[in-house]
């Protein structure tokens, strides 16, 4: 092809993709930023929230600290007015302001334990997406909703994406979701910074989390909080599993465990899709648990001389209350038992610290996060018998977070797992109340 020849088609092909790319941009919305949602249906509800429980408790308006003025500042602009006394109360806490020690721990607690978006969440996601009515075949139901969330072709506008991550900095916001005993569940986005590997190396481990949580943790006194990691230990997230960890190790009032959500493992694909027999799958499952750099973290705070026994009794009493008398179990079978191993590790974490506190939380909560918190509250309403008066807050759990943070629909390999292993513990329940 001769110079010119080269010339021309090169220009032709530039001018075809900038006409391709001009009528693309006319077509799209404005981009949409992180939590533009929950500044428009849920940060009003928040704001009301926190400033009502401050006031009560301590006199801001003779408070003339930096961390005072920003919360009683009235902003029109909710996102300005949250970015300037988070901003504040990072520093403080990183001040170590003996003075405003008491506004900083009571602010730090009320995020992490008192905060109740829940009705607020599900007052958006019904008046977006109308809630069904109820009915007995709730898997069926959780799935259609889930079709009609994916059908909304105003979801996906472009995203911009953050210079970085801070996740409640740029208003993802913690709060209350549902009591087991006496543990509050919360939701939380990951509470690591988000910080180069060669910068956090310098950094003691304090440095690592978002000053808020450390603040929430140094506070605990005598109580605990347990925290379940479902970021990948390896790869773009694993820099902030690792922060985690080292911050685990210097305090005793928290308990940090990492479990497996995206593996091949875990998904039971590439060598261990055909592992069918039941004896072998449990065998490669605990050789993948207690795996040298693998994809789980134990905190050393349990007892490692007993660690892999314990979590064998876990395998064998989902195996018996589950899958008893199966040789063989299928792919999906297998990926249902260790979804429901995760419950039941759960549950022995609540029982064997009895934390006040407890957080399952992957890098935004929006998909790995809530299916396996979603999934630990259908259980309780199970039990309860309260699912039918319920369901509309599991729904909310399900599916809110990624519409209000992305506004994108939930991943539909996250609400296939949950519906999958739901099944599981309510044909168990059902049975165990009506016994043949």
């Amino acid at each position: 092809m001769s110079t010119k020849k080269f010339f021309i088609t090169l220009c032709s092909s530039l001018l075809i993709l900038s006409v391709g790319f001009i009528a693309f941009k006319q077509r799209t919305a404005h981009p949409v930023h992180e939590c533009d949602n929950i500044f428009a249906y849920v940060y009003p509800t928040f704001k009301l929230q926190l400033l009502s429980t401050l006031k009560s408790d301590t006199d801001l308006d003779k408070n003339h600290s930096k961390l005072a003025h920003a919360l009683l500042t009235p902003l029109a602009e909710l996102r300005s007015y949250h970015e300037n006394w988070v901003v504040a109360l990072r520093h403080h806490i990183k001040e170590k302001k003996a003075e405003q020690g008491a506004l900083t721990q009571r602010l730090s607690s009320w995020l992490f334990l008192e905060s109740d978006l829940g009705e607020a969440m599900q007052a958006f996601l019904n008046g977006k997406y109308p809630f069904p009515p109820y009915h007995a075949q709730f898997g069926n139901l959780i799935k259609n909703y889930h079709q009609e969330i994916f059908n909304d072709k105003t979801l996906f506008n472009p995203y911009k994406m953050p210079p970085f991550s801070d996740e409640f900095g740029y208003g993802n916001l913690p709060s209350y979701l549902f009591s087991l005993s006496d543990t509050r569940v919360i939701r939380t986005p990951n509470c690591a910074k988000d910080i180069s590997p060669l910068k956090a190396f310098f950094l003691r481990p304090e440095e690592g989390v978002q000053e808020e949580f450390f603040e929430y943790i140094t506070h605990l006194n005598h109580r605990r909080h347990v925290y379940v990691n479902l970021m990948k230990r390896h790869g773009k997230e694993g820099q902030k599993s690792v922060q985690l960890e080292q911050f685990e190790h210097s305090h005793p009032s928290l308990i940090l465990v990492t479990l497996d959500k995206d593996s091949d493992f875990y998904w039971q694909n590439a060598q261990y899709n055909e592992q069918n027999d039941t004896s072998e799958f449990k065998v490669s499952f605990l050789r993948h648990l207690f795996m040298k750099n693998g994809p789980y973290y134990w905190s050393k705070k349990l007892d490692e001389s007993t660690w892999e026994k314990t979590w064998s009794e876990i395998i064998g009493h989902v195996q018996e209350t589950y899958f008893d008398k199966k040789n063989t179990l299928s792919k999906q079978e297998r990926q249902d038992f260790i979804e429901l191993c995760y419950l039941e590790f759960t549950h022995y974490l609540i029982n064997h610290f009895q934390p006040l506190s407890i957080n399952l939380s992957c890098k935004q909560s929006m998909d790995r996060g809530p299916s396996l918190t979603a999934l630990l509250f259908a259980e309780e309403l199970i039990k309860q018998q309260r699912l039918e008066q319920q369901y509309q807050k599991l729904l909310t759990m399900l599916f809110a977070p990624p519409i209000l943070v992305h506004n994108r629909h939930s991943h539909t390999s996250r609400i296939d797992r949950f519906v999958s292993a739901f099944e599981h513990i309510k044909q168990y329940h059902e049975n165990k109340n009506n016994p043949i």
